[in-house]
């Protein structure tokens, strides 16, 4: 798998952890981090662009795929009781829940998701995170300008909890007892307290086995007041062990955040210590105490796991250890995973690289947190995003099928063009020899009238011509033509031998058609079978389009038994005579 990019953003710093590798086998390439700290009138997001990426271009990190996890800082925390699990239904009414539950923050202007908290139970209890919209857009356009679009943007205190989840730390917590039971039956394991002190947050995890019973961040921080210079070592604590330090020792100082960051610097061009107020790890106790105290935890003592910058001092973790009262271990999660780092870099990385190697683990595959608070309209520029390289491939694929299509178009047109030209070229030529209109002509050679419009003058006209002339010699037009009285007779005998089959033997002695008459006439005399023949043979004549009536005819017997008409006569109509004067053809 190729190297993925892990940032972990606070207010004063920015940690970054390379990973490639598999979840089951991570590998930890690269780990650094840059101070953002503002000085005089320079722009935060300036200076913090400008570390981030000359960080990423110093160490030769990675920018895609990244993600992040943002500071808790400009997070807000409440818990929140629901009567069901299923997450589809929990994302349906956790916005309209979170809002009662944050009177003072404008719920348009953060961005809301949860974390599962506690012992199983009907229903759920979440941990609800409301993060600035305002923050995390600044976030998402420091590393935007730095060339890293990350896919998912976490929590500081969630990848923390992630990573040592993922890591099996909670898993190897188990009850320490003086005296060995006499059965073999498994130890109950003890709840686990991690407590990180950040430059500006100190972070609480609770957990039990590797479920996690509460999480807090408090905005109770140490921070160094040199990025990368040690700090002096601190006056020894009382040897009686009661907590307190030295009156006269002022080495071993502890910066408040909840203090502005303006706090003047202490022992001013000297070597740079820890700025802090007195009360600061009576503070911490007070603050573990609140967190345990409503998990019924108070009376117990659970596994003290710590870790963040401040722990790099020993002198600071035995303070530590003198106001909780109880044996503190301190976590080193880089040395749970394969890594390539220097001991130096280690040590650095062991103690404030903690979020950023769980968002690295969650690039790889794991599910132990599952907050994103790249969402809502976040989301979409994130969604937009990942798809401007596909989108613009589609955009230039449409483009070359615009213009392949263009060209085929464009060679039809030119191909129609031309034979729109031949077209008026040979109608004009006919024209000439048939036409008389000049200005057609005229059009043709100036090229001011388009082919087509030519090519449908010149028709017009040739046609309005033969009309005319096809009516002055009486072809059609003026000249009605007259009926042949072959075509009359000939209808009139096909009339009477569609009904042959009814007339049976038909024998015609005579037939005679006059059309020179004032009403033209049709004669006929033969023999039929019996009389009703006749009839039929009246029926079919009248049936004929050029027959007005028919009259009945006198009736003999002949001498073979057969029916004789002497003078069958069928009227025609005016339009078969023949005008005077002139002969039928």
């Amino acid at each position: 798998m190729p190297s993925q990019l892990a940032l972990d953003f606070n207010r004063v710093r920015i940690r970054a952890v390379e990973i490639d590798g598999t979840l089951k086998a991570p590998r930890v390439t690269a780990f650094a981090a840059a101070d953002i700290r503002a000085h005089g009138d320079e722009d935060p997001e300036d200076i913090a662009t400008r570390a981030l990426a000359e960080m990423i271009k110093s160490q030769k990190l990675t920018r895609d795929p990244a993600a992040c996890a943002l500071d808790s800082y400009s997070c807000t925390f409440r818990e929140l009781d629901l009567p069901f699990s299923q997450d589809d239904q929990i994302v349906k009414v956790l916005k309209f829940e979170a809002e009662n539950h944050l009177p003072l923050v404008d719920i348009d202007d953060v961005v809301v998701d949860y974390q599962p908290i506690g012992q199983p139970r009907e229903g759920s209890h979440l941990l609800v995170m409301a993060y600035e919209k305002a923050a995390a857009r600044t976030k998402f356009g420091i590393m935007d300008r730095s060339g890293v679009d990350p896919f998912f943007a976490d929590l500081h205190l969630n990848a923390l909890y992630g990573a040592l989840r993922q890591l099996g730390v909670f898993a190897q917590t188990e009850l320490e007892s003086d005296e060995e039971e006499a059965d073999d039956s498994p130890e109950p394991s003890l709840p686990t307290l991690v407590i990180e002190c950040d430059h500006d947050v100190t972070h609480l995890l609770v957990v039990d086995g590797d479920r996690l019973l509460g999480a807090r961040a408090i905005r109770l921080g140490a921070r160094t007041l040199g990025a990368e210079e040690p700090i002096p070592e601190p006056a020894n604590l009382n040897p009686d062990g009661d907590g307190e330090a030295d009156e006269d020792d002022d080495e071993l100082v502890i910066l408040d955040m909840e203090e502005d960051d303006d706090t003047e610097l202490v022992g001013e061009g000297s070597a740079p210590r820890i700025l802090a107020t007195k009360d600061f790890f009576a503070r911490l106790n007070r603050e573990v105490q609140r967190t345990l105290f409503p998990l019924g935890l108070s009376d117990e003592r659970p596994r003290v796991l710590m870790l963040g910058p401040a722990l790099q001092e020993e002198a600071f973790q035995q303070r530590i250890q003198v106001e909780l009262g109880r044996e503190v271990e301190v976590l080193r999660p880089f040395d749970l995973v394969e890594h390539d780092l220097d001991p130096d870099i280690a040590d650095q990385a062991n103690a404030e690289g903690a979020a950023a190697l769980g968002v690295a683990l969650r690039l790889l595959g794991s599910e132990a947190s599952r907050v994103d608070f790249r969402q809502e309209d976040l989301r979409f520029a994130k969604r937009f995003d990942q798809l401007k390289v596909p989108l613009s491939f589609l955009a230039v694929a449409a483009f070359l099928v615009a213009f392949l299509f263009f060209l085929v178009n464009m060679k039809e047109y030119l191909i129609l063009k031309q034979e729109l030209d031949d077209a008026a070229y040979v109608a004009v030529t006919t024209y000439q020899e048939y036409g008389s209109d000049e200005k057609i002509l005229n059009d043709y050679r100036n090229r001011s009238r388009p082919p087509r419009r030519l090519v449908d003058d010149i028709r017009k006209e040739l046609k309005d011509t033969r009309d005319d002339l096809a009516s002055s010699l009486g072809r059609e037009g003026s000249i009605p033509r007259v009926p042949s009285g072959l075509n009359i007779l000939h209808e009139l005998i096909l009339a009477i031998d569609s009904h042959l089959g009814q007339l049976g033997r038909l024998e015609l002695n005579n037939i005679e058609l006059d059309l020179n008459k004032d009403q033209p006439v049709f004669k006929l005399k033969g023999k039929v079978l019996d009389p009703g023949k006749i009839d039929i043979l009246m029926r079919a004549l009248r049936e004929n389009e050029y027959v007005a009536e028919v009259e009945s005819s006198k009736v003999t017997g002949g001498k073979d038994g057969r029916v004789e008409f002497q003078s069958l006569q069928a009227n025609l109509t005016e339009e078969c005579a023949v005008p005077r004067g002139r002969k039928r053809r």
